[in-house]
This record gives structure tokens, sequence and C-alpha cells, in this order.
């Protein structure tokens, strides 16, 4: 074989290594973005479940507020019909 051809068959070999290189790194480039848009999904669903349950929670939070509002102002109210009671039985009692 001549000097020539040799050159030739390495270049060759050498630009069928490079393309191979480089078309090994485009695949393994895609996969990383694959991989990483999958995991960025996934914070974005744990995120928006989290803020879903902190919603809820606060939610509860809320209506577990209300409910012990609520119970006072029952409370205070018995407190405010008794002492009326026994004040209008105070006022039948000197009338008599």
């Amino acid at each position: 074989m001549s000097k020539t051809f040799e050159n030739y068959i390495k270049a060759r070999e050498n630009a069928e290594r490079i393309a191979k290189e480089k078309v090994d790194k485009l695949n393994n480039d895609a996969l990383l973005k694959v991989k990483h848009q999958k995991l960025a999904e996934k914070v974005i669903r744990n995120q928006t479940t989290t803020r879903h349950e902190a919603i809820e929670a606060h939610k509860e939070k809320l209506k577990a507020a209300k409910h012990r509002k609520d119970q006072n102002l029952r409370a205070h109210l018995d407190d405010a019909e008794e002492y009326f009671e026994a004040w209008t039985q105070g006022i039948d009692d000197r009338k008599q």
C-alpha cells in the first residue's frame, strides 16, 4: 500500500471515530436533557401537591378556629342569659 492510501485510511478511521464520539456525546446530552426535564416535572408536581396540602391544612386550621370562636361565643351567650335571668329574677323578687 502506498503512503497516501494509508494516510487516507487513517484519516477516514479518525473521522469515523470523531463522528462516533460526537454522536455518543449528543445522545448522552439528549438523555440528560430528558432526565432533567422529568426531574423538573416531578419537582413541580411535588411543589403543587405540597401547596395543595398546605392550603388544605390552612383551611382546616381556619375551620378549627371558627369552631372555637363559635363555642366561646355560645358560652358567653349562655353566661349572659344566665346573668339576665338572675337579674330579672332579682327584680321580680324585689317587687314581691
